[in-house]
């Protein structure tokens, strides 16, 4: 526990400095010689600022996300969720960032699946997943969400056709002692956090993570999840009877 509060307090150190330090240097140039720089300029330096605030606050949500986490604050509420109707929910929350780049996102419906989770853990991991396919694909891409049921239990996978992952670094994914970052096709800037954020919430869950991926070919990051059992259902018939029996 002690190393990964270590762990924790160096990644704040290292990554918030810069994003902050940018905004601060280029919020300086605009204040000092704002007269002497053409429009064209004080745009670009704005643009910049903005876009180090966006990461800043990105790397700080996730921060504080994953720290709730780890010092057990986060309430954990399972219930049954319709994995392919969440999944819909989250594609739509992403269709923006995917249409600036021209990506396609589909979803991949193989068998109805109930799941019993934390919705807005498997809402995060999703949503974490499907920004990293959209931020390591090119323009004019795919990515295809799947779910289907399997002995037990519901696969999802967010699978794309980017630049994939060198088989060296794949290990490095979901391991804070890395703390694993690169930019996107597009420049995009990560925190080095949000798959080891979607490993925690989905062990949280009862559930497993895993990434297949050829360099120059694209990615698929899975995961797995408890199918609503049958000891749930026997619960839910019995309140039924007593709610009835009440009512007589």
């Amino acid at each position: 526990m002690n190393a990964t509060k270590d762990k924790f307090l160096s990644i704040v150190a290292h990554d918030l400095k810069n994003p902050f330090n940018a905004v601060l240097g280029f919020t300086d140039l605009l204040i000092d010689r704002y007269d002497e720089l053409e429009d064209s300029m004080r745009q670009e330096y704005i643009e910049i600022v903005h876009k180090s605030a966006l990461h800043g606050s990105l790397l700080l949500d996730t921060l504080l996300t994953w720290s709730r986490s780890q010092m057990g604050v986060m309430e954990y509420n399972p219930i049954i969720i319709n994995a392919s109707q969440l999944i819909e929910e989250e594609m739509e929350v992403l269709e923006e960032k995917a249409y600036a780049k021209g990506i396609s996102l589909e979803l991949n419906e193989i068998n109805a699946s109930l799941v019993y989770a934390d919705s807005d853990m498997i809402r995060t991991v999703v949503r974490n997943l499907g920004n990293n396919s959209i931020k390591f694909t090119e323009e004019r891409g795919r990515i295809i969400f799947s779910v289907k049921a399997e002995e037990g239990k519901a696969i999802i996978s967010v699978e794309d056709n980017g630049v994939g992952i060198r088989p060296e670094d794949k290990i490095k994914l979901f391991n804070l002692d890395s703390n694993y970052s690169r930019p996107g096709t597009s420049n995009e800037k990560g925190t080095g956090l949000g798959l080891i954020l979607c490993k925690d919430f989905v062990e949280k869950n009862g559930g497993e993570i895993g990434v297949e991926s050829k360099e120059g070919v694209g990615s698929k990051f899975w995961f797995t999840l408890p199918l609503r059992v049958n000891k749930i259902e026997k619960k839910s018939s019995t309140l039924e009877r007593v709610e009835e029996e009440c009512i007589v």
